[in-house]
């Protein structure tokens, strides 16, 4: 079985040039390896203000192909 999982992140400030991203396997993660094979930065615009009648989600999507 090949499970693909995507994640988004969404940083509260501007990353700089050249900053860094660190990616780290912690003892808790039982995987023996992970692949990752893309990653997206990009500037967005400020997040508008959430209606009062509104709730937010966050979401993981996860995806298992046999």
């Amino acid at each position: 079985m090949n499970l693909h999982y995507k994640s988004r992140i969404f940083f509260n400030e501007t990353l700089n040039k050249g900053e860094k991203i660190r990616l780290q396997k912690d003892s808790g993660n039982e995987a023996e390896y992970y692949i990752i094979d893309f990653i997206e930065c990009e500037m967005t615009e400020n997040a508008l203000k959430k209606p009062g009648n509104m709730f937010m989600v966050m979401y993981m999507i996860i995806l298992c192909i046999m």
